[in-house]
């Protein structure tokens, strides 16, 4: 890599992944940087740990109806199925009855209701400003929302980053993984792995990017690393970037989601593959997971904020005994005997993402429209943050990159035709 390139797309996620193949198969003189030792990004599935494929990041193909890896993995012959959508609720460590069963639903429905209406409306605040407290299941959707959604309370998260598209909950799994879907759509693209970019220099005619392999020098830069990567300064400008770009970054703060994944023996809830739990919690803690993955006996317990913070801190047999406790209290003792092993996920110390994905915070309506904007003509930016309406999902990354490559094109195309 040698020369001026035409472009540099920094990060091999999704969103890079798209942006790459766009790009080249436009014909341009790409050169593709990650700082991991593999591709993919947070979308990773590997089958160490439990001898069959673990999703670590991404399992939820969300949006299914225009989730574009959907489609490429019914192409490429993965073995892709909707979301059975079974469930069970539990008060006390008892099956809910039906009228219990129901309010629960009807509280979370409510306040997903009232926060659409004030997206609707334009309205930037807080979720926490539409959680019913006086209903008995208050707390338990504001679990759903704090563990299984977005990783932070929702003081933190604005109305407008909630998903408003009515498809939102149409998901989908992959067999394989959702991990090994972005792995096999980037396994014939070249990209240089082992190498995080320092420094971007802007300000001259194209870029000058500093990695860890050398400096490279192209017309433009596709930068697809996550806002709270950028926020650290992880990568450096210069010049630095105008301070509305910058704010941008700090607008999507990064929430922490992690799974506790614990594997049985067999269905320990009798519950059948891939069915949601709902409890009654009194507290802010976890009040939903999923059961029996794909019918392999695989438990994940959606964690966030600062109790899935505090589980990285500990040993990680601290949240193996806390997912642990969790199911015995619905499934009884007989579930510590059918447990056989479990690991707990930890993005808040990836060093690369620095936390597991970004929401809206409050009060920051014009920070997407600032995000996705190019600088200097010559830094385009894409990621999931980056999308509007699939924001926060791998999906959301992929369409990103690739609406970045088309920006990249028209502009050097523009460029050539000044010549």
């Amino acid at each position: 890599m040698t020369g001026l390139l035409d472009v540099i797309v920094i990060g091999a996620g999704a969103a890079g992944l798209a942006a790459t193949r766009a790009l080249r198969e436009a014909g341009l003189q790409v050169a593709t940087l990650e700082a991991r030792d593999r591709i993919g990004g947070r979308a990773w599935t590997e089958s160490s740990t439990f001898g069959f494929p673990f999703d670590r990041g991404c399992h939820w193909l969300h949006s299914a109806k225009v989730n574009p890896w959907v489609g490429y993995g019914e192409e490429h012959g993965f073995s892709m199925y909707a979301d059975p959508d079974g469930d069970a609720t539990f008060v006390g460590g008892a099956k809910a009855s039906e009228g219990e069963s129901d309010a629960f639903f009807s509280a979370y429905q409510g306040f997903v209701k009232r926060v659409a209406e004030a997206a609707d409306r334009g309205v930037d605040a807080p979720l926490s400003d539409y959680l019913d407290m006086g209903d008995p299941w208050a707390l338990s959707v504001a679990g759903m929302v704090t563990h299984g959604d977005f990783g932070k309370p929702l003081e933190e998260v604005s109305t407008l980053t909630y998903p408003g598209h009515d498809d939102y909950d149409d998901n989908w799994f992959c067999k394989e993984g959702f991990g090994a879907l972005v792995a096999h759509y980037g396994r014939n693209l070249a990209v240089e792995l082992g190498a995080p970019v320092r420094r971007i220099a802007w300000g001259g005619q194209g870029v000058s990017v500093e990695t860890s392999i050398g400096v490279l020098a192209a017309r433009a830069v596709v930068v697809t690393a996550t806002t709270g990567a950028l926020a650290a300064e992880k990568i450096r400008f210069d010049p630095v970037l105008p301070p509305e770009k910058v704010e941008s970054f700090h607008a999507f703060p990064m929430g922490l989601y992690n799974h506790i994944a614990l594997l049985f023996s067999h269905d320990v809830l009798e519950l059948g593959p891939d069915a949601y739990v709902y409890t009654r919690v009194q507290s802010d803690e976890p009040s939903s997971w999923i059961s029996n993955v794909g019918g392999t006996g695989l438990t994940l317990i959606w964690v966030g904020g600062s109790l899935a913070s505090d589980l990285e801190k500990a040993p990680v047999e601290s949240a193996l005994e806390y997912g642990l406790d969790r199911v015995a209290e619905l499934a009884g003792n007989s579930a510590r005997a059918a447990f056989i092993q479990g690991d707990y996920t930890r993005w808040g110390q990836d060093p690369w993402t620095l936390g597991s994905y970004g929401s809206l915070k409050p009060g920051a309506a014009v920070a997407g429209e600032r995000l996705r904007r190019p600088v200097g003509d010559r830094i385009f930016f894409a990621g999931d943050m980056c999308h509007e309406e699939l924001s926060g999902s791998c999906a959301g990354a992929f369409v990103s990159g690739l609406e970045a490559a088309k920006q990249v094109i028209r502009r050097l195309r523009r460029e050539a035709g000044r010549r």
